[in-house]
């Protein structure tokens, strides 16, 4: 038990599954979880405030710097999640947006593989996601978090119980009240009309338009023609995250205008929206270009 504590690695899960304190009802307590976490999850897709809270942690972490050393791994690590998280969401519309139907399918129309793969992915994804969150969780506990309130002293800790505790519920009772006023007031706020539209299996539809948390990616694949290619841009638009601990600084209005152009079709104007920030680096290098030229004219004078 003492390697087990002193351990590089096992250490980390010591506080987790070797000291953590339990109930003596800890049995029926799983039991309770199980039956009404099954039974929740054939009632309802809580998609749309899952990905509220998975861009909200990011937003976090992207405002407060989670992303500098020594917490580079943890940030990439929630990288990975997140590309996983997108490819389970994906998998669906990539049956129908890119060229790989017939490795997809397994053949030219829907048929026993089809179905035996996409069991197999969606089974096991899941476990993915819950595995990399674990990990998530054991780095973030190497080094702790950032502390941008910026205490640092034990005397100025308080106790979970009743402070954070009570913090938490005010949290979840806002959430409630948030889900609450979309279910009652808006339930098609974030939705689209032509989810509505009785699909034909003969016919591809004129506009697929995916929920609101995946029209920065689809909007990425509508602009490129080669769909393939199109899943490779999307790929490579969540590995540049990787790339935050280096560049440090980076804009996200792009992802807000990406979401507004993946539920608009592609005509004009939404297809020279690129040529907006083309047009400003174009100017600037002129007036660049231009201030030097008059200061060599200055010096040669």
């Amino acid at each position: 038990m003492r390697n087990f504590k002193t351990h590089p690695i096992l250490g980390l899960v010591n506080p987790y599954i070797g000291d953590s304190p339990q109930p003596s009802n800890i049995r029926c307590c799983l039991i309770i979880q199980i039956i009404t976490g099954v039974t929740l999850a054939m009632h309802y897709t809580p998609t749309s405030f899952f990905f509220i809270f998975v861009y909200l942690h990011i937003g976090r972490g992207l405002y407060y710097g989670l992303y500098k050393s020594p917490r580079t791994l943890v940030w990439a690590i929630g990288v990975i999640i997140l590309i996983v998280i997108i490819a389970t969401a994906f998998i669906g519309y990539a049956t129908v947006i890119t060229n790989l139907i017939k490795f997809i399918w397994g053949g030219f129309s829907v048929s026993n593989a089809t179905l035996n793969r996409f069991l197999s992915i969606h089974f096991v994804l899941p476990f993915i996601i819950a595995a990399l969150a674990a990990i998530h969780l054991l780095t973030l506990h190497e080094h702790g978090s950032s502390n941008p309130l910026g205490v640092t002293g034990n005397a100025d800790r308080l106790p979970i119980a009743p402070y954070f505790i009570f913090k938490d519920l005010v949290t979840i009772f806002i959430f409630f009240l948030v889900l609450a006023i979309f279910v009652m007031y808006a339930p098609n706020l974030i939705g689209h009309s032509d989810n509505y539209i009785p699909a034909n299996p003969i016919q591809t539809p004129a506009s697929i338009v995916p929920e609101w948390y995946l029209l920065p990616f689809y909007a990425i694949l509508q602009s490129i023609p080669n769909k393939l290619l199109g899943v490779i841009a999307i790929f490579a638009s969540l590995l540049i995250l990787l790339a935050i601990p280096v560049m440090d600084m980076i804009l996200v209005s792009d992802f807000v205008v990406l979401m507004y152009l993946g539920s608009q079709h592609v005509e004009q104007p939404y297809i020279i929206v690129v040529l907006v920030p083309v047009t400003s680096i174009i100017e600037n290098t002129l007036i660049d270009l231009n201030d030097v030229g008059i200061e060599s004219s200055k010096n040669i004078i």
